[in-house]
């Protein structure tokens, strides 16, 4: 049986968005100027530059002024942003609801990472009310500009059948599409399609390709699975060895119960020497691959 990553809702970064048209943090000055002008852009990085204190103090009760400016002439950036504030309350009164509405004003502008977290919203009732379809179209239309935590997470719902029918094909074409731009738990995920054959021929030497690339990057499902391969030998030549350093790796990582388990499985198969190596392998697998 599969093992599925939880999706749990992710924390929506705290860091205002760069400037969107400049090369390099925009001049004070000017940027004041056209802010009090009422360019909606120019309000977005003036409220930037008091984030960040850049030629002029920090002052939060000016960066909201202006970014509430900007995103009252429906400036995306500014609109996304001002969402952050209201869900960490940095600024303002802690409002999930606030925060999804001005999220979701700058989803439907297009904009890819609200559309990314309106679809977290939605598919864990975050300011809103739980809706799988919901979350399932803001997640396609934020996977489609190639958000690859979107492309993941619709792999997700394409798998449990949740807002779309279950698909397994589909869910394989997202993972893949994420696991390519580097994400990994669709790495592991997809790892985990090969392994079991589900929407993709089964194949033993892809699913280890795609649980290393996780592994390495510190995916404890994936580690964890990574040793059972080399533990078994599937789809690769058996290595005790490396497979207790793996579960090692795991166990470091989080996963006390599977890991912990099949470690202990393991370690009555090993002689005392092996487990030496494997302590000393532990420390260097992660950057070897």
């Amino acid at each position: 049986m599969r093992k599925l990553i939880s999706a749990a809702l992710l924390c929506i970064a705290s860091l205002i968005i760069a400037p969107t048209s400049y090369a390099q943090a925009p001049d004070f000055t000017k940027t004041q100027a056209l802010a009090e002008k009422g360019n909606p852009e120019a309000e977005y990085n003036l409220a930037l530059l008091y984030h960040r204190g850049d030629g002029v103090a920090k002052d939060l009760a000016l960066e909201i002024k202006w970014l509430t400016r900007s995103a009252g002439q429906g400036y995306a950036p500014a609109q996304y942003n001002l969402g952050v504030m209201f869900d960490n309350g940095q600024g303002v009164s802690k409002d999930p609801v606030q925060a999804t509405k001005w999220v979701a004003k700058a989803a439907e502008q297009g904009f890819p990472i609200a559309q990314r977290d309106l679809g977290l919203r939605y598919s864990e009732g975050k300011g809103v009310a739980k809706d799988p379809v919901q979350s399932a179209k803001w997640f396609t239309k934020a996977a489609e500009q190639n958000v690859p935590d979107a492309q993941y997470r619709l792999g997700l719902q394409y798998v449990e059948g949740k807002g779309v029918s279950q698909d397994f094909t589909k869910a394989v074409s997202w993972f893949n599409k994420a696991a390519a731009l580097g994400h990994p738990r669709a790495q592991y995920e997809l790892g985990v399609m090969y392994l079991s054959g589900e929407g993709v021929a089964k194949e033993n030497a892809l699913a280890l390709k795609w649980f290393t690339k996780a592994a390495v990057q510190g995916e404890p499902n994936a580690q964890n699975n990574l040793a059972l391969l080399y533990a078994k030998g599937t789809g690769v030549t058996a290595d005790p060895v490396l497979a207790y350093a793996w579960f090692n790796v795991a166990v470091a990582n989080g996963d006390k119960v599977n890991a912990v388990r099949n470690r202990g499985i393991l370690e009555k198969m090993m002689n005392p020497a092996q487990i030496t190596e494997a302590l000393k392998t532990g420390k260097k697998v992660t950057t070897s691959q």
